[in-house]
């Protein structure tokens, strides 16, 4: 047999062959559906222990769609009705889970949410833009007249707040942004005001102030050397403010925001001072209106003051052994007993050399510190005048008076500071104001005779 199959001649027939390939066929087919059996039992074995081992593969599901796919007996009926199914999620016990309803409905809700949060905002937005248009405007309000009374210095956002609390406005805020928009300066005037909510902010802001076409503007100089009553005087009689009015502002000011006030204040102030802000009324050219309160004028001086006396001078007094007041009190003296500036240094220099040798000269001697006590000026001091019992008596008082007898102008506080450099203790003027100096008590009493000899 074995030979014959070599030469050829033992072939099969053809119709054993396909026979033989039948049987092979539906061998195989059973076994297939033998292994597909007992892989089932043992998937439904293990479906509670992992849900990784239940799920069957894609490559095991088409392993076995090949074996078992139709022959021309029909064999595979049942694996042909099977499609291959997409892979869903199951829980442990191999059931679906639906989750594509459950996220369009998450979905619908948020953006039903976004619109109505959206048209909330715009609402709120849209409201309080028109609220803000109509209170800065003045549209439609409702109609609230109300007494408004300004002080001194009264700042924009001190106004806005007046006006929020009057009901005259609804946005103080609102208010002061657009003030401060309009670079507003606030140069508001003091006074009692009847306002009405109708003015939108414009005419609010015009409404405290007067046209300056309406206000009348004086140019008044106050000369060196000027006392606070001389001072007081020449603003009264030009129809600016009383005479108490002025006093009080003097006296009971509020003017703590100058470093010179503070500095006065620290220290104790004499109680037979007469004036306390006498030297500190600068004397210079201003321009004031006319309606300005006292306390306003006054304020306007002490600017001229704080303007002209830089950190040069407070440098020097901090090196200093005197104060800030006893070197304005010195000056004051100065530029009362100098009639010429260039005198000013050596004058200055008399009452350093004397403060300086108070075991020797104890009293400073100054006509001008008695010359101040009087009311009006008198053209010459008397030897009765020197017995005058007040602290300004430099003949019976030892050292510096309790405050300044003048308000000294720049060079006269600046020699203060810085006097010039001499041996003499006297002087004497004449009546042109010339001055005569001396070191000693007769060379003192010399000049005084060559004056006297010559009227």
């Amino acid at each position: 047999m074995n030979n014959d199959l070599k030469n050829g001649e033992g072939k099969l027939p053809s119709d054993n062959t396909e026979q033989i390939k039948d049987k092979n066929d539906e061998t195989l087919l059973a076994r297939n559906d033998e292994s597909n059996t007992i892989e089932s039992s043992e998937q439904k074995d293990n479906v509670t222990e992992k849900k990784s081992e239940t799920d069957v593969t894609d490559d095991q599901k088409d392993k076995n769609s090949k074996y078992s796919s139709p022959d021309k007996k029909g064999h595979g009926s049942e694996v042909k009705s099977k499609e291959k199914r997409k892979k869903v999620k199951t829980d442990e016990l191999g059931r679906e889970i639906v989750t594509k309803s459950v996220s369009t409905m998450y979905s619908v809700t948020m953006a039903v949410v976004y619109i109505v949060f959206v048209l909330i905002a715009s609402g709120v937005c849209s409201y309080f833009a028109i609220t803000i248009a109509n209170d800065l405007f003045a549209f439609q309000k409702a109609e609230v007249t109300s007494e408004v009374s300004l002080g001194e210095f009264v700042t924009v956002s001190e106004l806005a707040d007046i006006l929020g609390e009057e009901g005259i406005i609804k946005y103080p805020t609102v208010f002061k942004y657009y003030a401060r928009l309009k670079q507003e300066p606030g140069d508001f005037q003091p006074g009692k005001y009847t306002v009405s909510s109708s003015l939108n902010y414009d005419s609010l802001l015009a409404f405290f102030k007067r046209q300056s076409s309406e206000r009348v503007i004086l140019t008044l100089t106050i000369p060196e050397g000027f006392t606070v009553d001389e001072i007081i005087d020449l603003f009264v009689s030009n129809g600016m403010g009383t005479k108490e009015g002025f006093v009080d502002a003097i006296q009971n000011g509020d003017y703590s925001d100058y470093k010179f006030i503070q500095l006065l204040e620290k220290q104790e102030i004499s109680k037979d001072r007469k004036y306390r802000l006498e030297g500190y009324l600068f004397p210079d050219t201003y321009e004031f209106y006319q309606d300005w309160s006292e306390s306003r004028i006054i304020r306007t001086l002490l600017d001229g003051f704080d303007a002209k006396f830089d950190d040069a001078y407070y440098d020097a007094i901090e090196q200093s052994d005197m104060t800030l007041d006893e070197y304005i009190i010195l000056a004051s003296m100065i530029e009362s007993e100098a009639k010429y500036s260039t005198d000013f240094e050596i004058v200055s220099s008399v009452f350093h050399n004397r403060l300086n040798s108070k075991g020797k000269f104890p009293y400073l001697e100054s006509d001008a510190t008695i010359q101040y006590v009087f009311e009006t000026h008198k053209n010459e001091i008397t030897p009765d005048d020197l017995k005058i019992d007040t602290p300004y008596n430099t003949y019976l008082y030892e050292g510096l008076p309790p405050g300044a007898i003048c308000n000294p102008g720049s060079t006269a506080i600046l020699t203060a500071i810085q006097p010039g450099k001499s041996n003499y203790y006297y002087f004497v003027s004449r009546s042109n104001g010339e001055m005569l100096y001396a070191s000693t008590k007769s060379e003192h009493e010399k000049n005084i005779a060559e004056i006297k000899a010559e009227k």
